[in-house]
């Protein structure tokens, strides 16, 4: 997949691109994080090709849509740059990463729930330090040195409500070609949702190692995500779920991990669409559900861990994302 980015930038950005490529599956050789998701270079390999199949407009040579070279190159290095925070766990490094993010250095009590909770700020951190004076890290980015400040934003967006800000969102442009900040912000957080299935996660791992029990019910919504479907702006999730004694206990599963899976992609489309709309591309979700007898079941600590508040969270999300449609509504109505 990544070698189909070659035609759509220019020779020398693809020298580059190619460098962040070997520097990405460098960074990510040892994973240091066991307990969290795949958040590695195959996850950033599968990035790419969602966002190729979803909306192959925008890679066409001829597309209506084709984003920019400059937009290529900035997407795709966003891409294989976003979680590379997740590798980030020098004390040191930490320390300022808090000093200038005005964080409290008492949250690295615990360094990582740390790291995997301001990641994205810390993918951020250290592509700006790769074009330092005197880089403290390994060279991460490569390639001119004004896009790194907007690949690095690109990178941070995943983490953060970017659309209520500014510089994650406007429409610029560099070397006269159009830089839609808001667009790349949200095909990345798209593309990032959209990896949700099975190949997230090492299952057989659960079964030998000691994963936290937020962990393990976060890893068991991927195990539950059999496939999901891709083309051309049509998407389709398929749910594998256990079968169940009662039809009660068949709904929890179903509302807890579906809500969950759809959560960020549905936030793409509904709060941060407008920034495809203008591209004139959208995507519709479907889902297909099934209830497999030799599917693996939550243990009762698991289940019960989202019957005593996880499911009440979970509503808690569903209710912010409808508040604020209903706010850009209003707003979209006054102007």
């Amino acid at each position: 997949m990544f070698e189909d980015v070659r035609p759509l930038v220019s020779e020398r950005d693809f020298v580059f691109l190619s460098q962040i490529y070997q520097n990405a599956k460098i960074i990510h050789s040892d994973r240091i994080l066991f307990p969290y998701t795949d958040h590695g270079f195959t996850h950033s390999d599968r990035v790419l090709g969602h966002l190729f199949m979803l909306f192959p407009d925008l890679f066409e040579a001829n597309g209506r849509n084709r984003l920019s070279s400059v937009e290529v190159f900035c997407l795709v290095a966003a891409i294989y740059l976003h979680d590379i925070g997740i590798q980030l766990y020098q004390n040191s490094s930490l320390q300022v990463f808090c000093t200038e993010n005005s964080i409290d250095s008492s949250e690295l009590a615990n360094k990582d729930i740390f790291v995997r909770k301001h990641h994205h700020g810390l993918s951020k951190f250290w592509i700006l330090d790769s074009i330092s004076n005197e880089p403290k890290h390994s060279i991460s980015y490569t390639g001119d040195r004004e896009l790194a400040p907007y690949v690095a934003n690109i990178c941070e967006s995943h983490g953060i409500d970017f659309e209520l800000y500014d510089e994650y969102t406007a429409s610029e442009a560099y070397n006269g070609e159009e830089l839609r900040m808001g667009l790349l912000c949200t095909l990345l957080s798209l593309g990032d949702a959209l990896d949700c299935d099975r190949r997230r996660i090492e299952y057989k791992k659960l079964k030998n190692q000691d994963v936290p029990l937020d962990s393990r019910v976060h890893w068991m919504k991927h195990h539950y995500v059999h496939s999901i479907q891709l083309s051309n702006g049509f998407l389709k999730i398929f749910y594998h779920f256990p079968k169940c004694s009662t039809s009660k206990e068949e709904a929890v599963y179903k509302y807890y991990f579906q809500r969950q899976t759809k959560y960020w992609i549905e936030k793409c489309k509904e709060i941060r669409g407008r920034f495809l709309f203008d591209t004139s591309i959208s995507y519709d979700i479907d889902e297909d559900t099934r209830f497999d007898p030799y599917k693996e079941k939550l243990t009762d600590e698991e289940f019960e861990y989202i019957m005593a508040g996880a499911i009440g969270i979970v509503d808690k999300q569903i209710q912010a994302l409808n508040q604020f449609k209903q706010q850009l509504q209003a707003v979209a109505g006054t102007t």
